[in-house]
């Protein structure tokens, strides 16, 4: 694990340079053409086709890219960490990363940063809440899980484009 301050310190900045670098490349492919043509796909998948590109081959692009990511993320956890087992990794922590790119927009790379830091920020508020409120600590990590819910039960009936809806693109004849 990381003790040494000098070490937090590499460690967050590399973290902050990850993100920068994770969100430069989110913005550079959903405003390219590969944005646009997965943006087809989305909506739909035959159009995709009838133009002549495979749908199957810009997912794989995109899901090599999102693995990249992801492999640069683990290895910082475990350098951060010191260890990596498969419990490190449960199923609340999916929960909680498809609860930020609800909160924040699905179509928008900030809306996702900024949902992931307000569900940061309530998590570790509420972690103290077991010390103040004197509730077991099971519980108020089950009561914050609970939240979590709330917030994306809340989401999906009030707000489903999240807090950051995505911009259509309105381009006239010349594509400017």
């Amino acid at each position: 694990t990381i003790s040494r301050l000098g070490d937090r310190n590499l460690a967050l900045g590399l973290a902050v340079g990850l993100l920068v670098v994770a969100y430069l490349v989110g913005q550079r492919i959903s405003r390219g053409p590969l944005g646009r043509m997965l943006r087809v796909i989305r909506e739909d998948e035959v159009l995709a086709a009838t133009l002549g590109r495979n749908p199957m081959a810009y997912r794989m692009k995109v899901t090599v890219v999102t693995w990249a990511m992801a492999a640069a993320a683990g290895i910082l956890f475990g350098y951060v960490v010191g260890y990596i087992a498969p419990t490190s990794f449960l199923v609340t922590d999916t929960f909680l990363v498809w609860t930020a790119v609800i909160l924040g927009g699905p179509g928008r790379n900030i809306g996702v940063v900024i949902g992931a830091a307000i569900l940061i920020l309530l998590s570790v508020s509420t972690r103290f809440m077991a010390e103040w409120s004197g509730l077991p600590s099971d519980l108020v990590a089950n009561l914050r899980l609970a939240v979590f819910g709330l917030v994306l039960v809340l989401m999906f009936l009030f707000r489903p484009q999240g807090l950051f809806p995505e911009t259509r693109e309105v381009r006239d004849v010349d594509g400017r």
